[in-house]
């Protein structure tokens, strides 16, 4: 509802005409009263106040005008003597002057009233949508205070720290238990830099639970709040839980993992065998055509076989890449098979080395370890041509890395990159908590690091 009408007045005398009525009453009053006493200006004002206020800009300065007139006539009428005949022209232009100096103000006053309404309004809008959103949002400003907080926020971290500096926020964080859950060192780190505006990009990190299985999964981004003149206000930063998107999509890649294994144990047990079957039978087929003498058939029959034979390495091989031999012994004895295979599939020298004081990784960690590696060498193989690959995992620091390199020609990934291959790479690396960074360039081969951060390796068991 607009608080400010300037339309039709219905069943009620519109601003412009009750004031004139006043003001043609005002000049009656004056003229009958006489010039020894003058009705003040300030018995106009009223009935321009209520045009300025109610109607818009330029029927209020009509309406001045108006009144200075009536002003004028009233006193051009008593025939007065002045010293100088342009007096009362001159005090009715001082008149006019005033009331359109009165109209200005209110016209101001009125415009400042809407303009706060209207960001009243947009406020209400911006703290219902703020309130209304899943991901939680800390909004800091210049001088490190906290002066946004939403309910979602609040739900994660159990604090509202509205009115307190965000460092001082961040560190009772990390020295009080929040729901069951602690802050550690890494992500008491990268809340530090989102809240003081020096985050790039998205981080994740984990708040530990006393079951360190369910832990808690957040993803943080800060971006610049922009004021007046596009100067920076401050920083936004938006925490979203992504624990329960995590936890599906572990299920998701156990349940694809299975799958993957029971269908590359069924092309090993049953398509392998079946081929193994009817290439012995080809060779059977082919030394019986040799003891008729039908050398020509006897060839064709050894073709036969020698293709079925490369089917047998092709589904064997593909088997072997679905159902990968070696997990359920440890990630080392499988990085070591995958190497071991490579060198004997390509010929290329292909080496694995692991550090002895790793943690046992959880199985799917192990999978995604393996399927990183196994795909890096796949496209070091098949765009890289390199004479050595080389793969390590170690850990520093409670930072565990893996490290695929390759001496080939290198690769070009364009940005974002759109291989299938690199896609799942970084899909990987994000569902274990870490990152994945890709070093390329011509004749100089090709570098992968996948990082598992402090608070995503602590959760492991330890050995």
């Amino acid at each position: 509802m607009n608080p400010y009408p300037t339309g039709r007045y219905h069943g009620v005398m519109p601003p412009a005409v009750a004031a004139m009525v006043w003001m043609a009453g005002c000049g009656m009053i004056d003229w009958l009263t006489g010039p020894e006493l003058s009705i003040s200006a300030m018995f106009y004002l009223p009935a321009i106040i209520l045009v300025a206020w109610l109607s818009n800009l330029r029927t209020a300065l009509i309406i001045c005008l108006v009144a200075a007139l009536i002003w004028l006539a009233t006193e051009l009428a008593f025939n007065r003597v002045y010293t100088d005949p342009y007096i009362p022209y001159w005090n009715a232009f001082i008149r006019l002057a005033f009331f359109v100096i009165t109209v200005l103000l209110v016209s101001e006053i009125k415009s400042r009233r809407r303009t706060e309404a209207a960001l009243a309004a947009q406020d209400s809008i911006l703290s219902s949508i703020l309130n209304s959103m899943r991901d939680g949002v800390v909004v800091v400003d210049t001088e490190g205070l906290v002066i946004g907080f939403n309910p979602a926020a609040e739900k994660v971290f159990g604090i509202n720290p509205i009115g307190r500096n965000a460092d001082q926020w961040v560190k009772h964080l990390e020295s009080t238990r929040l729901d069951g859950f602690n802050l550690d060192g890494s992500g008491a780190n990268v809340l530090r830099l989102a809240t003081s505006g020096r985050l790039s990009g998205d981080r994740e990190f984990s708040m530990r639970s006393a079951n360190e299985d369910e832990p808690r999964i957040l993803r943080v981004t800060a971006q610049p709040l922009l004021g007046k003149f596009g100067t920076q206000a401050g920083v936004v930063v938006v925490i979203a839980n992504l624990t329960a998107r995590r936890t599906m999509e572990m299920r998701i890649a156990e349940a694809t993992e299975r799958e993957q294994r029971r269908i590359g144990q069924d092309l090993h047990d049953g398509v392998c065998q079946h081929l193994v079957s009817v290439a012995f039978a080809a060779g059977g087929l082919q030394g019986h055509l040799e003891s008729l003498s039908l050398e020509s058939e006897a060839r064709d029959a050894g073709k036969i076989a020698t293709l079925i034979n490369d089917a047998i390495t092709e589904v064997r091989d593909l088997a072997h890449g679905l159902y990968p031999a070696g997990l359920e012994d440890g990630i080392e004895v499988a990085l070591q098979t995958l190497a071991n295979s490579t060198r004997e599939r390509t010929g290329i020298l292909c080496s694995a080395k692991v550090d002895d004081v790793l943690p046992a990784l959880d199985p799917m960690t192990t999978v995604h370890l393996y399927r990183i590696a196994q795909e890096c060498i796949s496209n070091a193989c098949r765009h890289g041509i390199p004479d050595a690959i080389g793969i390590s995992l170690q850990i520093h620091d409670q930072t565990l890395k893996l490290i695929v390199t390759d001496n080939g020609k290198g690769m070009e990934i364009s940005s974002p990159p759109r291989g299938i291959g690199l896609n799942l790479m970084r899909y990987r690396a994000n569902m274990m908590g870490g990152n994945l960074e890709i070093d390329t360039s011509p004749n100089r081969g090709t570098t992968v690091t996948c990082t598992l951060p402090p608070s995503s390796v602590t959760l492991l068991h330890p050995r």
